[in-house]
Formats: structure tokens, C-alpha cells, sequence
């Protein structure tokens, strides 16, 4: 509308008073009361249902015209307003099943080099581990009155269970396993509501158990194998492992050393410098033996 036209609203309303207040005032000469509609002819009751009916439909189209108005203003703040994404910022189809897969497949380079070092007792642990890790993972959901299929599908306890396989000395008792790992599953992630509720990571839960428990178990390690001068075959490891029986003319002491970490802390206390710790055969370029590659396969798996 430009400046100075008049309002087509305002001037329909204005001629609706004027004529409304021009009955009235024909109604007053003709001695008829405004209040007063008993008396009215045909002609006054139709021009006053004119007034009324023309007075409606002007409000109706104001009210038309509001809306019409607050519409406008609404879709011109919508179109001000930037879409906002929360993660994950990605469009391929993802899944907790996929995830799980993943990071298992990152931490297989690893454990492949740990077998290499350190022998058949890392994939022993390893299907304990798991065969415990699944079989708590079911007791517990189907306890809780929960379909046991679909959490064990979803890979995390098997996850859970590899984690601390890894992690633990080749020729830890089976029932130690079988301990950290139901520990890790029942106590710090199904008692906390399950996978996404844990506060803590449940294997390094479960080592730290164990590690806290049976300290002197946990820090027995098989030398690598470059340094073993008895290595195992796999049916002499599983014995070692479920009878804790040592082949013949072997002891704990000629089979078993400590961790590089432990090695070294012993050596700082005895006032050892760091460039002589690392002289020893058990270090090599850039950490212990064995594991400086067993870490490196891992994190080279899950940064490809």
C-alpha cells in the first residue's frame, strides 16, 4: 500500500458506522427506539441485519488478514533458522554390531603379534575369555527378563572378553580368566544397566582386579620369543594353563620374567639410569620386546 492511500478496511468499517448511525437517526425521527426491536418495520430490520451481517464479515476478514500476517511473519523466522546436526556426522548406515566389529578387527594385527612373542597362551585366554564373556552376557539378560540373543549379537561382550585376554600373561590360570572376565561383564556392565551405562571401561576393570588380587600371577610374563630359551607347544601351554603342571626339569623361574615396566621400576629404585635399563636385551627400539610391536599393530589397525 503506498503512503497516503486509504485503508480499504478502516473505510469499510467507517461506512458501516455511517450508515448504521443513519438508521439510528431515522429510527429516532421516526420515534422508534434503538433498544427497541419489537416495534421495527421490515425495512429498518433488514437494513440493520445488512449493518450486522456486513460488520461480521468485515471482522472476518480482519481476522482473516491477522492470520494470513502471523503466517507470513512465522515462515519468514523459519527460513532465518539454520538447521543444527548432533553426531554422528556421517550418512552411511551404522550400528553397534558394526562398531564392535571394527574395533575387533583393530585389535586383531596386535593380538596376531602377541601369539607371534609370547606364544599359543594369548589365544588360549583368548577363547576363554570369550566363551565366558558370552555366557555371563546371556545368564545375566535372561535373568533380567531380557531377550539374551540380541545383546550377544551385538558383539560388545566379545569385545569386552578379547580386550582382556590380550592383556593378561599367557599362562594365567584359566580360572583368573574365567574370574576377570564375568566380573567385567556381570559387576561393572550389566549391574550398571548394560552396554552405553558402564562408567568404567569393563575389561581394564576386570585387570585391574585381577592385577589388585593376584599380583604375583599377573606380573609372570613368558620372555618374547627371541629371548625364550624354552619355548611351548600348545598342548604343554593348555596343561600349564588348567593343571598349572610345568614341564619336566622346568620351574616358574626359568619359564616365567617380569614386565618391562616392572623391570624397569625395580631398576629406578636401585638407582639405575634409564640409558642403562635400556641396554638390556628386553628393550628394544622404542619399548619392551613383543609388545612395543603388539601396541604398534593395533593402533596402525584402527587409524587405517
Amino acid at each position: 500500500m503506498k503512503e497516503g492511500d486509504a485503508d480499504p478496511k478502516k473505510a469499510a468499517i467507517e461506512a458501516a458506522k455511517a450508515r448504521a448511525a443513519k438508521k439510528k437517526a431515522q429510527m429516532a425521527q421516526e420515534g422508534v427506539e434503538p433498544g427497541n426491536t419489537e416495534n421495527l418495520t421490515d425495512t429498518q430490520q433488514k437494513a440493520i441485519d445488512e449493518v450486522d451481517s456486513r460488520r461480521g464479515e468485515v471482522a472476518a476478514e480482519m481476522r482473516k488478514d491477522e492470520e494470513a500476517t502471523d503466517s507470513s511473519e512465522q515462515k519468514a523466522y523459519n527460513r532465518m533458522q539454520f538447521p543444527s546436526f548432533t553426531s554422528p556426522h556421517t550418512d552411511r548406515p551404522n550400528s553397534v554390531r558394526k562398531n564392535m566389529l571394527w574395533v575387533i578387527a583393530a585389535l586383531m594385527p596386535g593380538a596376531a603379534a602377541m601369539f607371534w612373542y609370547f606364544g599359543w597362551g594369548i589365544i588360549i585366554n583368548m577363547v576363554i575369555a570369550s566363551a565366558t564373556a558370552v555366557s555371563c552376557e546371556a545368564l545375566v539378560m535372561k535373568m533380567r527378563g531380557r531377550q539374551a540373543s540380541s545383546a550377544v549379537g551385538d558383539l560388545s561382550a566379545l569385545l569386552t572378553a578379547l580386550l582382556l585376554a590380550v592383556a593378561l600373561p599367557p599362562l594365567l590360570p584359566w580360572w583368573l580368566t574365567v574370574i576377570g572376565t564375568a566380573f567385567a561383564i556381570v559387576v561393572v556392565k550389566q549391574l550398571y544397566g548394560g552396554l552405553g551405562y558402564n562408567p568404567f571401561n569393563p575389561a581394564m576393570a576386570g585387570y585391574v582386579l585381577l592385577l589388585i588380587s593376584y599380583p604375583v600371577q599377573m606380573t609372570s610374563w613368558l620372555p618374547p620369543v627371541m629371548l625364550n630359551e624354552n619355548p611351548l607347544t600348545l598342548i604343554q601351554t593348555a596343561t600349564v594353563i588348567f593343571t598349572g603342571a610345568l614341564p619336566i626339569d622346568l620351574t616358574w623361574d626359568a619359564l616365567t620374567m617380569a614386565s618391562p615396566l616392572d623391570s624397569m621400576r625395580t631398576q629406578l629404585d636401585l638407582n639405575v639410569t634409564l640409558s642403562e635399563i635400556k641396554q638390556s636385551p628386553l628393550w628394544g627400539d622404542f619399548g619392551g620386546r613383543g609388545w612395543e610391536w603388539s601396541v604398534t599393530g593395533s593402533c596402525w589397525a584402527a587409524c587405517s
